[in-house]
């Protein structure tokens, strides 16, 4: 499997575990625990909000040329400093996928926007629930 496949693959079992629907998006794990981007907005509420480079996102965008639905959903939506995207990064900032925005941040690479407005998430600013459900992350110290 060539590298640009892989990717790919990933970029779809990321989708995969999004049910986006905008305002009603939400991520479950295999366990049914449910995180839903009003938490996430609530946890991340203090975080800044900063104009992010859109070229640093074309390799983790997600590409639906092949969806005619999702094109279409891209032309539709609006870029706005009011709905910032959420972009996953690690705690040094590498850029991990994009938590949600992913059709304004298509939009944006597609109209060649130098930036796009965005919150940069770390693990450290979600609380145990969403690590867990987001990250896979289980706290070893939390007795059970």
């Amino acid at each position: 499997m060539k590298h640009s496949q892989l990717k790919q693959l990933i970029k779809e079992e990321i989708h995969s575990v999004l049910n986006e629907k905008g305002a009603d998006t939400d991520w479950t794990d295999e366990e049914g625990n449910k995180v839903t981007l009003q938490d996430i907005l609530d946890m991340t509420k203090n975080v800044p909000q900063k104009d992010y480079p859109t070229e640093k996102l074309s390799k983790v965008v997600l590409n639906w040329d092949d969806n005619p639905e999702e094109v279409e959903r891209v032309g539709q939506v609006e870029i706005s400093k009011q709905y910032p995207i959420l972009i996953m990064v690690d705690e040094a900032g590498k850029i991990k996928w994009i938590l949600d925005g992913n059709h304004r941040a298509q939009k944006a690479l597609r109209a060649k926007a130098k930036t796009i407005p965005a919150k940069l998430i770390k693990p450290s600013m979600l609380d145990a629930k969403a690590k867990k459900v987001l990250l896979g992350i289980v706290d070893e110290n939390k007795k059970k």
